[in-house]
């Protein structure tokens, strides 16, 4: 009795599988299916995402000028002819070419190398730097905000057309049957004066 349970449970189950379901299915055009293609292919989304883009750069960008600025140097300068080897103080981008008029051993050439590291940090910028942050932070919600009303606009705007889409297709089938029902009066009023 029991293998006749689990044989005609069995086979219920590969008959239910074997015979696909259809509900109702969704129309191709609804806001939902339009909505994505319109938020992929609209041209202005992407300049919008573009601004919000920049905008977090900028942040960032902002964010790293707080940072305390290392920069480093290595550099050979060229000899120089009587020149004298000495010491100096290496500034980025200088090269040091010194010499001296007085020299006992004759001419000698004279080159230095070195290699030089120079850290930038403001102490005191008085709050500049915090402020310059929060106009970062304050640019880049501005610019979700703008990308946000702008969906916001094309939603509606698309929700418009497609209601009005809706109405004018229903308006067109009720047309349609309209003609039908006025076409079946004809039909019918032409063949009873036909019989009379």
């Amino acid at each position: 009795m029991i293998k006749h349970i689990i044989a005609i449970t069995v086979m219920c189950f590969a008959i239910a599988v074997s015979f696909p379901l259809y509900g109702q299915q969704p129309k191709e055009n609804t806001l939902g299916n339009l909505w994505p293609k319109v938020e992929e292919k609209y041209p202005g989304v992407g300049v919008k995402n573009s601004a919000v883009e920049a905008a977090k750069l900028n942040e960032r960008a902002v964010k790293s000028g707080m940072l305390p600025q290392l920069k480093a140097q290595a550099q050979t300068t060229y000899g120089t002819y009587e020149g004298s080897a000495g010491a100096f103080f290496p500034q980025p981008g200088f090269f040091n070419v010194s010499g001296s008029g007085n020299s006992l051993n004759g001419s000698n050439m004279a080159a230095n190398s070195f290699g030089s590291a120079t850290i930038e940090w403001e102490l005191f910028s008085f709050g500049r730097l915090r402020k310059e942050n929060e106009a970062a932070n304050a640019l880049s919600g501005k610019s979700m905000s703008e990308k946000d009303a702008y969906l916001l606009n094309l939603k509606k705007l698309l929700s418009e057309r497609y209601i009005s889409l809706l109405y004018n297709d229903a308006k067109l089938n009720w047309s349609e049957t309209n003609v039908q029902r006025l076409d079946d009066i004809r039909k019918t009023t032409s063949g009873l004066s036909a019989s009379a």
